[in-house]
């Protein structure tokens, strides 16, 4: 047979592409599959032909080993007979090629068979090619070439049957989705069988997901079902990662020319350490072959020794390692700055439904977390992408300073590199989990022993817990051996793989170098390059987890930017010009929850300076109308004007700016309480801040502080009490001036005495203002313009409160209830003091007095009649003991039995709502008892 070394030009040519074809039909075919389509699920009958590709694939591969072994078996029977070079080179290329496809579909328990079908498709044609080919070469055939024969016909037979199972695979229909037969499902389930039964696809099953005890592992669990699901939601991955695209726009420099400069000699600085790497070993096989040359003639070769160390000098702290260092972190500053803004400005921009249900916590983490997109542009611009280039570049060079030989050499490397450690790590994966949940463990046992030592006091149980811990330790212990041994075995594989693959690449090098072919400056070249390899190997060998997390933490900053306001202005939209303050809510309907309708139908108008209070129990709608005119939620029906203006008209900035809000539960940030109060119009000056301070009765207070208005209030103002907290927020509403004011129930948690003053700094700022007051003490009240009485989110009274008081409703039941409760607390301390008693809702009356006359109106109601009747009669007794000259006449009168002579007010004309309107109805022609003079007579 004559030798095959002169394989005609077009078979070398395929011998040395076929392989690098295939690889990068199966690596174009995975990447597509992967970015367009989502795994299919497993069809019927997939897993027999999945097991005979495996096998047939095996076999492939066993015929290209035979091939390497017949080459060598024939170098050695026939001496001075060696294969074509490119003979070679494909045979152990195509073993490693396919040997890693088989892996991977070994490892793949439901594979993407589109990609395996075409790359053995790919592979039968170009073996054909191949076959044919051939038959040129042996002229002279002998038992070598017809075994050789033999095995190329092997070859097309186990590929044709591969590409047939692949073609069956891609035609096998889907599994059809079938509902679980009831009546064929045992009554009794055993829990393993129905939990494997019941995992559905795309699900975590019990084997995969074994709780772990630490929050962090459940948080990233639920953002990677979180992914998973926008994964399959998005059909691929490219349309996954194209939704990232929102977050370009903001962290690319778009009009900051410097920064766009920065990344550009970012990109010179990578590409020059892309060459650095070649030339400065290289430089050293050239200092090494002149000292070869001029051995024993006393000549120095100074200039290549200069250029050496000038080349690592650019390479190293001095030159563009500083350089990209220092303009990287500009970068990186500049795109998290931006970003941080952007997240700001988007969160406050979003409306009150995302900030009530809004985790803070988790929104933190978003923003801090969400730069994980400029760390994952960093590293695979900056990372991985340069370090495929060197891994490319070494091919190429090693192939020209030595032979495709010592270049197969390094894609061998690379290749075994790679699988090994990325199977080692996801096989150590879980011994890590298992360690850190034995670490947990063992510290949640010892904490809540310590914590608990009373306890295991009482009951003895010190031994107890003694063995409870020891047993943790050793699990821990245990546990963190077996991870710490896979670990160790990882870096002991890396290092044994390039230990191996240096020996094979010197040993190819040395036989050129002996046969003159390469000099000796060459082998250090290739001992000082190979230490470069290294790096690149390690760091892509673990890109994929990096890349996973990163992508992971960027994920929650996505979530933010994708969630949309519900509040939208719209384009062009006017700003609200207030030119009285009258506000007209026209049939507004709303609903936090379709299912519950919050309002129904509202209609009512305040007019220029009126205060409106609105009042009902808790959930009827209150203060939802507030909210509805600050614009936090959209109404569903109806409309709510200011001046004839529709809210939703007008931008928010100018809506918002006209208002202003004293909440029921005032939140103050943590500064001085000059800067609190200076935040509703940043350019007061101090005295405009003393004048609204004083003007809120909060400045004689403020005033006794140690710091003074230089005061700091404490997280969410904790320093202040109730009452100062609500006089702060009052002064800080009178310094914004606005045109429209809303009080949320802000003297709801105060006492009586700190309600008047609050009361009083509430007069004067509703003083010639639209006003809404939320109320939760009807006392509160009595003065406004307006009372509107709501229940399941509609006006069912409304009037002014003499006009509710006669129609004996609602609103007299709030009233009666709320009366009541006053009334017993109050009697009770003036059965045990003599102190005089205040009453707050009919400040004309004193005493005794005021309470009989309070319990005797609420004769009335039968309900309460009957559970004040006892409390009647001791104040009753007590009124006649302390009473001065009393006739038996008003003795007798003051009897608590005697529910005649004791009414709140006599009945007059009563005001019904029907349609909107309030129709008075005469139903008494008695003098009414004057509460009115009696109240002015009081104040």
């Amino acid at each position: 047979m004559d030798s095959p070394s002169h394989n005609p030009r077009s078979l070398r040519v395929l011998h040395q592409t076929t392989p690098a074809l295939i690889a990068l039909c199966f690596c174009a075919g995975i990447t597509l599959d992967v970015a367009f389509r989502l795994p299919s699920k497993p069809k019927p009958g997939q897993k027999r032909w999945r097991k005979a590709s495996i096998y047939l694939s095996w076999l492939t591969i066993f015929t290209y080993a035979s091939e390497v072994v017949l080459f060598v078996t024939q170098s050695l029977v026939d001496r001075g007979w060696w294969a074509a070079q490119d003979s070679v080179i494909f045979a152990i290329a195509s073993v490693l090629l396919w040997g890693i496809m088989t892996l991977v579909l070994v490892d793949s328990e439901s594979p993407r068979w589109a990609p395996y079908a075409a790359s053995w498709i790919f592979g039968l044609a170009l073996e054909i090619v191949m076959c044919a080919l051939s038959a040129s070469v042996y002229t002279d055939p002998d038992r070598f070439a017809e075994t050789h024969c033999v095995v190329m016909i092997l070859r097309l037979l186990c590929l044709t049957l591969l590409a047939f199972v692949g073609l069956t695979i891609l035609t096998l229909p889907q599994a059809s989705e079938q509902a679980p037969d009831e009546e064929r499902q045992p009554l009794l389930h055993s829990p393993t069988t129905e939990s494997q039964a019941t995992t559905a696809y795309g699900s975590i099953s019990e084997d995969d997901s074994k709780a772990a005890d630490s929050e962090s592992e459940d948080e990233e669990k639920e953002l990677k079902e979180r992914q998973r699901q926008r994964l399959q939601d998005a059909g691929g991955w490219w349309a996954y990662l194209k939704s990232f695209f929102i977050l370009f726009p903001i962290i690319w420099p778009a009009r900051n020319r410097k920064i766009q400069f920065y990344i550009f000699v970012m990109i010179l600085c990578t590409l020059a350490e892309r060459a650095f790497n070649i030339l400065i070993p290289r430089q050293v096989g050239i200092i090494t072959n002149e000292l070869a040359q001029d051995w024993g003639t006393g000549r120095v070769p100074l200039r290549a020794i200069f250029i050496w160390i000038g080349l690592q000098l650019l390479n190293s702290r001095v030159g563009i390692d500083s350089i990209f260092s220092m303009l990287s972190t500009v970068v990186e500053q500049f795109s998290s700055a931006q970003l941080t803004k952007a997240a700001f400005k988007h969160v406050m921009g979003l409306s009150m439904n995302f900030h009530t249900e809004k985790n803070s916590g988790e929104l933190l983490k978003a923003v801090e977390q969400g730069h994980s997109i400029t760390a994952i542009l960093e590293y695979v611009f900056f990372e991985t992408v340069p370090l495929i280039m060197d891994l490319i570049a070494a091919f190429i060079y090693l192939s020209n300073l030595f032979d495709e030989y010592l270049a197969l050499t390094v894609v061998a490397l690379a290749v075994t590199y790679l699988y090994s450690t990325i199977r080692l790590t996801a096989y150590n994966r879980e011994r890590r989990r298992v360690f850190i949940d034995k670490y947990m463990k063992e510290n949640s046992i010892m904490y809540e022993s310590v914590s608990n030592w009373q306890t295991v006091a009482y009951f003895n149980r010190g031994p107890y817990e003694q063995t409870r811990l020891n047993e943790a330790v050793q699990d821990h212990n245990d546990s963190f051996v077996r991870y710490s041994f896979t670990y160790n075995l990882i870096f002991a594989t890396q290092a044994l793989i390039t230990s191996t693959g240096l020996l094979s690449a010197s040993l190819i090098a040395a036989y050129r170098i002996s046969q003159g072919t390469a000099s000796v400056g060459s082998f250090v070249t290739l001992i000082q390059y190979w230490g470069t390899l290294s790096y690149p190997l390690s760091n892509l060998a673990h890109s994929y987890s990096r890349l996973s997390s990163d992508l992971i933490d960027a994920e929650r900053m996505l979530q933010l930017f994708l969630t949309k306001t519900s509040i939208a202005e719209k384009p062009n939209a006017p700003e609200l010009e207030v030119k009285g303050g009258h506000v007209e809510y026209d049939g507004v309907s709303f609903s936090y929850d379709p299912r519950k309708p919050t309002l129904d139908d509202v209609s009512f108008e305040a007019k220029p300076g009126q205060t409106v209070a609105l009042v009902g129990e808790t959930g009827s709608g209150k203060s939802t109308v507030l909210k509805l005119l600050l614009r936090f939620y959209d109404v569903t029906e109806g409309s709510i004007k200011i001046d004839g203006q529709d809210l939703r008209d007008v931008t928010l900035d100018s809506l918002r700016e006209v208002i202003g809000v004293v909440p029921q539960d005032p939140s103050m940030f943590n500064t001085s309480i000059m800067e609190n109060i200076r935040y509703a119009r940043l350019d007061a000056s101090d005295e405009e801040v003393y004048a609204a301070c004083r003007a809120a009765a909060v400045h004689d207070k403020i005033v006794t502080f140690p710091d003074g208005y230089k005061s700091k209030v404490g997280e969410r103002g904790v320093k202040l009490s109730g009452g100062e907290l609500q006089r702060v927020a009052i002064a800080r509403v009178l310094l914004k001036n606005p045109q429209l004011v809303l009080l949320d129930e802000a003297t709801s948690a105060v006492d009586s005495a700190t309600e008047i003053q609050i009361q009083e700094a509430f007069r004067k700022l509703s003083k010639g203002r639209t006003t809404f007051v939320v109320a939760h003490r009807l006392s509160t009240i009595m003065d406004a313009d307006l009372i509107l009485v709501l229940e399941n989110g509609k006006i069912i009274e409304r009037g002014t409160q003499d006009e509710l008081l006669q129609l004996g409703g609602k609103y007299v039941d709030l009233w009666t209830k709320q009366t009541s409760r006053r009334t017993e607390s109050t009697a009770k301390n003036s059965i045990n003091s003599s102190d005089e008693l205040i009453d707050d809702v009919h400040p004309g009356l004193t005493g005794t007095e005021s309470l009989l006359e309070q319990l005797d109106g609420q004769n009335g109601d039968d309900g309460n009649a009957n559970c004040c009747s006892n409390l009647r009669a001791k104040l009753a007794n007590k009124f006649k003991r302390d009473s001065a000259g009393p006739s038996d006449d008003d003795q007798g009168s003051g009897n608590a039995e005697s529910p005649a002579e004791m009414r709140l007010v006599s009945p007059r004309p009563t005001y019904v709502e029907t349609d909107g309107k309030v129709n008075s109805t005469d139903s008494s022609k008695k003098e009414p008892h004057d509460h009115n003079k009696k109240k002015s007579e009081g104040a």
